[in-house]
């Protein structure tokens, strides 16, 4: 294709006057990655334009850049599917592009037309200037005797010593379980996290646990006994040490998943409804109300809200577990759903102006982005806006 060709199909884009056929074209091109340079100067070309007609302070200016540059690695498009069928707002995720002009093309690939159209409307007062930061390494460990130690502002070392075991903080980032001596008594403890907080867990077996936020997990301060059985609230992701004379079992929400030696992500929040048990590796026996699944690896077990039907099927790995790799990573995924997850993640409050949009979205940003990187992004689409007052994010449907 000629240079030409890409750059009016790019001016009839900025203006959306692409026709479906070309707008088929125009990604294909985009995707070849032979235009990227002239992405890259369209982009900073308009991002220069509109900085100097804007009444950013130059620290705003820098802060949007970094967001993009460094963060984001999506942004939005309308996708045209036909006279006949809705829009739908997604946000592709684009892993070959790296550096700056990564970012450029990110944004034009999926966005120029939002950037054109949004762009000064969704960098308003209304989320300029505040700053929700992102969660962080914290959590609440309760020792049996109802003792509380907040995990995250002591030091490293040991914490306490309970039951012929020792309870060691190795770093700002995980607790372990040290058994000094065998008995049968059974001490059990509890580690949470609040919102806007994550840590990791070794069992006294030698099993990893990753807690998501707002998550907490119950266990023996030692195994004993014919099964290694926690119990389960939020999300936490399991490597289980392998013991085929002693099964492990999480419990959730009326679920027990079973296994031997694996790792798989349970997610059982309250607010979410559905309970999942995702497999990565090994087996596991899903149970609920007399129903069992074993899942193989790469499925995912997913019972409703009311506990009556369990539905297996493969599962999106890069999504479920995107939490535990530092990641928001979102699949065809509403605005509510994604408001959840950054409700317990920035540990602030939702509320809905209006009934919430139902646009889906796609794509990936870090978790240590400031919400406002989130919240600017989804506003490109002009079907929906936010205001940030405090704690709390209102979300309004339709742009500012």
């Amino acid at each position: 294709m000629s240079l030409e060709k890409f750059h009016y199909l790019l001016s009839q884009f900025k203006e959306e006057r692409l026709s479906p056929e070309e707008g088929l074209l125009f990604r294909e091109m985009l995707r070849s990655g032979e235009y990227d340079a002239v992405v890259e100067e369209d982009f900073l070309q308009v991002l220069k334009e509109y900085a100097r007609h804007s009444d950013w302070t130059p620290e705003r200016e820098a802060a949007l850049l970094k967001s993009i540059v460094d963060k984001l690695e999506f942004a939005l498009v309308r996708r045209t599917d036909g006279a006949h069928r809705p829009h739908k707002t997604v946000v592709p995720i684009q892993k070959r592009w790296v550096g700056y002009a990564a970012a450029a093309v990110v944004l034009l690939t999926i966005g120029v037309a939002g950037y054109y159209r949004y762009g000064r409307v969704s960098t308003t007062p209304a989320t300029a200037g505040h700053v929700v930061a992102p969660g962080s390494n914290k959590a609440m460990l309760t020792l049996a005797d109802g003792t509380r130690i907040a995990v995250d502002s002591a030091m490293n070392g040991t914490l306490a010593t309970q039951g012929g075991v020792r309870v060691v903080k190795l770093s700002n980032t995980l607790l372990s379980y040290h058994v000094i001596s065998t008995g049968n008594k059974v001490l059990y403890n509890k580690l949470e996290t609040p919102k806007g907080g994550e840590y990791q867990l070794i069992l006294p077996d030698g099993t990893h646990a990753w807690l998501n936020a707002a998550s907490s997990i119950r266990y023996p301060q030692m195994f004993v006994g014919a099964e290694r059985k926690v119990e389960i609230t939020g999300e936490v992701y399991l490597q289980v040490a392998r013991n085929n004379k002693m099964p492990f079992v999480a419990t959730a929400r009326g679920t027990d998943v079973r296994v031997l030696g694996t790792g798989f992500d349970l997610m059982a929040y309250e607010d979410e409804g559905t309970v999942r048990t995702t497999l990565v590796d090994g087996a596991v026996r899903v149970s609920a109300n007399g129903q069992n699944q074993v899942l193989r690896p790469g499925e995912q077990a997913a019972l409703d809200p009311e506990g009556h039907h369990m539905h297996t099927a493969k599962a999106d790995l890069s999504q479920a577990l995107a939490w535990k790799e530092g990641r928001f990573r979102f699949e065809d995924t509403k605005i509510a759903a994604i408001m959840r997850q950054i409700a317990r993640w920035y540990d602030v409050d939702i509320d809905y102006q209006g009934p919430a949009p139902d646009n889906e979205f796609n794509g990936s940003i870090e978790r240590t982005a400031d919400v406002t990187a989130i919240l600017e992004t989804l506003e490109i689409t002009g079907n929906v806006h936010f205001n940030i007052r405090g704690n709390k994010i209102t979300v309004i449907p339709g742009p500012r």
